[in-house]
């Protein structure tokens, strides 16, 4: 009954959206991207210490793919070996483990229905980015290119696009939000912005 009750709920709640410029806009950069954001998941081998075997952890994050022939970006923080991360932010790895001991087992990567293995082709962790190739070869992808034309500000508005997390995923999360702070570390450029149901490697762009 109450399952019911809440399909109702679900129904009557998403059946009428309002049409307005800003939504035109999100579901406009939806449309664009989709297909181009893409489900990261791989197995993740962590040395804890000298007297025990390696562990492996399973992570999923989005990745956004950045060139035609399946070269993808995901967030290099989540090789980060913190104790406490956010929700979405990484494995919690013991502290003593450092980024050089967590190497990657297997990768996979969901790319609408399909999915594919991947390789880890490296990390800039001055950028704090690392990326996969896709393993598979004659198969063209959409991608993002990215522009270095946006003047980014506090107060921005922005989208922020995202693979949801199981057991959601892997639809496409769509958020509204702000950027919140321009940042120096780890780079000069860098922005904090609020949204993202899994904001690890989730793509922000103006509604532009």
């Amino acid at each position: 009954m109450n399952s019911l009750l809440l399909t109702g709920l679900i129904i009557a709640a998403v059946g009428s959206p309002a049409s307005d410029e800003t939504s035109d806009k999100l579901a406009q950069l939806e449309g664009r991207y989709r297909h181009a954001l893409v489900q990261v998941r791989y197995t993740q081998q962590v040395q804890v210490s000298t007297s025990e075997p390696p562990q492996e952890s399973e992570l999923v994050t989005t990745g956004v793919i950045v060139s035609p022939d399946g070269v993808v970006l995901v967030s290099a923080a989540v090789f980060e070996p913190f104790n406490q991360v956010p929700q979405g932010y990484g494995i919690r790895f013991p502290a003593s483990v450092s980024r050089a001991d967590a190497e990657i087992s297997e990768a996979r990567i969901r790319v609408d229905g399909d999915e594919y293995s991947a390789t880890l082709l490296g990390r800039d962790t001055d950028a704090d980015v690392a990326f996969f190739q896709i393993d598979v070869e004659g198969k063209t992808f959409p991608f993002v290119d990215f522009s270095s034309g946006v003047a980014a500000s506090v107060g921005l508005q922005v989208a922020v696009l995202s693979r949801l997390p199981d057991p959601l995923g892997p639809g496409l999360a769509v958020e509204l939000a702000r950027v919140q702070s321009l940042v120096e570390k780890p780079l000069e450029g860098f922005l904090v912005s609020t949204g993202a149901s899994d904001p690890v490697g989730s793509l922000v762009c103006d509604l532009e």
